[in-house]
């Protein structure tokens, strides 16, 4: 995997070097202790509501603006309090929480001195395991379920979805106030924009509102190797200097999980930053008992998907039979990256139904087709409980490309292996896409289809694919998938 020099300008020494040295020079403070006091000169640091926070937000100069630079100080609308007591809020919320409750989990239970320790962290020498994990969420007939893919530190959209739900009635104030809804995070939500720090306080506190009906799926960049190198470390500490502590931080993404499998009655979609990862099996998740459950990701069993796959085997040309066998075997997950990258926060799919099953895009992860992707969401489905599609994002670039063409045609939210798109397709421009694609505001989930959302516009993506509006959906389940629906909500950015 290649790593990018971050955008503030300071050099890239080991992930392990910078953080000792931030510790011994004074300017973090230790693991162990409070990010930041809850009180700001003798006064009791509180939240601003959602008004204040986003006409403070609105100060702020756009991403664009600014090229890659950092903000001035002196329109930060979050002092270092305020933000270390959000942290330290969700932390104690997911030590004392759902996530301790033992009976919420499948198989392997958390242990105080690793999963729910908060006091340290897998990537310091001496710490804890590393240890990601999957969650189901069951869900009524009826239900209404946002999803929102990347935001990349754009607090002006988030905060502009956020001002649409109230709107509309669903949210007040960081708060759900609408029995019937639930929303979805899909990942990555700082780093290559200057706003990260704003962004993560701002999902933060929705979850804190809203524990049982807020989502925050953990994306390829909620990992240190990438903060590092992307830009959200070099923000947090350039905002907050001393009072910043990233261990603290960045121990918040390990509480996220790496896929969320939605339940309505005997359907399931599968919700996740990146792709498909064989080598775990839902099966057991799925078929639980009642209620919000939660199980580790202990061995990704890859090869073990593989041995037990004969029938797909015979499907493949040899080339793409010779290419899974050499890239498939079973590990233990050290981080996210190490020693592979696990598919749920890296992993990609093609476009159109012609493209090869399987692909290797070398320095990123593996690439699915249609044939593949349905295979592995057949394998994990059970007969009480079918695995029916994918809702996910990641797969974006800062240029056009086929990918981002098709994501700005389909109004932020594309549909892979379309019956009218091609190979031949693949490097036509909007007009001839617009004649072929899904563009309307309300879409069916056709059974193992794969469902990738936009990356929010004032960022480098916007920017560069020449696109100012933010997408979110919402989708509605019923009693029989076939009339589940999914409604594409747009938001124009003002820049």
């Amino acid at each position: 995997m290649k790593l990018m020099p971050h955008w503030f300008g300071i050099g890239v020494p080991s992930i392990l070097l910078l953080i000792q040295l931030l510790g011994s020079a004074g300017q973090c403070q230790p693991v162990s202790q409070p990010l930041a006091k809850a009180t700001s000169a003798g006064n009791e640091t509180r939240y601003k509501t959602f008004s204040e926070w986003r006409a403070a937000c609105e100060a702020l100069p756009r991403n664009r603006a600014l090229k890659r630079g950092p903000p001035p100080k002196e329109l930060l609308p979050l002092k270092a309090a305020e933000f270390g007591l959000g942290i330290e809020r969700f932390l104690r919320s997911a030590r004392d929480g759902e996530l301790a409750d033992t009976n919420a989990w499948v198989g392997t239970k958390p242990e105080k001195s690793h999963f729910l320790n908060i006091d340290n962290t897998y990537f310091t020498e001496g710490g804890i395991r590393f240890e990601p994990f999957t969650q189901r969420l069951s869900v009524p007939q009826g239900a209404e379920v946002f999803f929102h893919g990347d935001f990349h530190g754009d607090i002006h959209s988030l905060n502009a979805v956020l001002g649409s739900l109230e709107t509309s009635g669903r949210v007040k104030d960081f708060k759900v106030v609408s029995t019937n809804f639930w929303m979805v995070f899909l990942g990555d939500y700082t780093d290559r924009g200057m706003y990260g720090v704003e962004v993560l306080h701002t999902i933060l506190r929705l979850k804190q509102a809203n524990p049982e009906r807020v989502v925050l799926v953990r994306g390829n960049h909620e990992d240190i190797s990438l903060a590092m190198n992307y830009g959200f470390m070099a923000e947090a500490q350039y905002k907050y200097g001393r009072e910043f502590n990233p261990k603290k931080t960045l121990r918040v993404y390990d509480f996220m999980p790496l896929a969320l499998y939605l339940v309505c009655g005997e359907n399931a979609v599968q919700c996740n930053h990146g792709g498909m990862e064989p080598g775990y099996d839902p099966r057991v998740l799925l078929n639980s008992p009642p209620g919000v459950r939660y199980q580790f990701l202990r061995s990704v069993q890859r090869g073990q998907f593989l041995a037990e796959s004969g029938e797909l085997l015979k499907q493949l040309v040899p080339s793409e039979r010779d290419l899974l066998k050499a890239s498939f075997s079973d590990f233990i997950p050290e981080s996210p990256t190490k020693p592979s990258v696990i598919g749920f926060m890296w992993n990609d799919f093609t476009l159109v139904h012609e493209e090869p099953q399987f692909a290797v895009d070398p320095g990123r992860a593996f690439v699915y087709g249609d044939r593949l992707t349905h295979y592995v969401l057949e394998k994990g489905s059970t007969p009480g409980r079918r695995l029916r599609a994918v809702f996910r994002a990641h797969q974006h670039s800062s240029l056009p490309n086929p990918m981002m063409r098709r994501l700005v045609v389909a109004k932020g939210l594309h549909r892979h292996w379309q019956d009218n798109d091609s190979v031949g397709l693949l490097n036509a421009g909007q007009p001839a896409l617009q004649q072929k694609i899904e563009t309307q505001e309300l879409r069916s989930i056709p059974d193992g289809s794969v469902w990738t959302f936009n990356v929010s516009p004032d960022s480098v993506y916007g920017e560069g694919c020449g696109f100012a509006f933010d997408t979110f959906g919402i989708l509605k389940t019923a009693e029989h998938f076939s009339e589940w629906r999914m409604t594409v909500n747009n938001i124009a950015i003002r820049f």
